[in-house]
């Protein structure tokens, strides 16, 4: 009887072995998709700084994103951002260089960022409406503004993404909010 039960207790424990291997592999499994989707999202964040699409931010490009937002800087200033970020000396900033800068931050810094990238992306996209919401039309214009020509039907597919389609308008709450799941 003793080893029936002995037996029986290692058969539930191989049983519970398996289970915890399999919730391991499907905690990796969204780790990793979680990791692919922060990677394409912050493709997207890069390709609105390379407005050329060269896979580099140089200092013009960077300087009229900031100007965009209401920021200006001189020259200096540029090259000292630019130097911070390129880990590899060249003079630019390349995608890998933004990963591990937006890798390498720490929480309270990516908080900070966030409520600022959410204000300036707000004043950015909202400004035909003087600040009051995003809309369709708004999105597509500062949208090619920085070189991105999409269709209004693709414009109308961010909007969905973002905030409630029934208004057809993003108030900055609604941006904060989709921005501060994105992270």
């Amino acid at each position: 009887m003793a080893d029936e039960k002995h037996v029986a207790g290692n058969h539930f424990d191989d049983e519970d072995d398996v289970r915890d291997d399999e919730d391991e592999t499907e905690k990796g499994e969204v780790g990793l998709e979680d990791e692919e989707k922060r990677l394409a999202e912050l493709k997207v964040v890069f390709s609105s700084f390379d407005t050329n699409n060269n896979g580099k931010i140089i200092k013009s490009e960077l300087d009229a994103i900031l100007n965009a937002m209401g920021q200006s800087a001189n020259d200096s200033l540029l090259k000292d951002i630019i130097n911070e970020v390129d880990n590899d000396g060249n003079g630019y900033i390349t995608f890998d260089n933004f990963v591990s800068m937006m890798t390498d931050k720490n929480i309270e810094e990516i908080t900070d960022a966030s409520e600022a990238e959410a204000k300036g992306a707000f004043e950015v996209f909202s400004e035909r409406s003087a600040g009051r919401y995003i809309s369709l039309d708004g999105l597509k214009h500062t949208l090619s503004t920085f070189g991105h020509d999409l269709t209004l039907a693709q414009c109308k597919k961010i909007m969905e993404e973002i905030g409630p389609e029934e208004d057809g308008k993003i108030t900055y709450e609604e941006l904060k909010i989709f921005m501060s799941k994105e992270e």
